[in-house]
């Protein structure tokens, strides 16, 4: 029964809430679309504007 009990609050420990999966993956693609925008220099066509 012991052993049990501990597996359960390792467990509980160990994997994340889905609050936690959700705001992980909220900020990775905020994290991409920043990235996304910098380098395309938010113009959308990938061009640097000279020549």
């Amino acid at each position: 029964m012991g052993g049990m009990m501990v597996m359960d609050t390792a467990m509980e420990f160990l994997l994340p809430s889905w609050w936690e999966v959700q705001v992980t993956l909220a900020a990775a693609a905020f994290a991409v679309a920043a990235c996304w925008f910098f380098t395309l220099g938010g113009d959308g066509c990938g061009c640097s504007g000279g020549v």
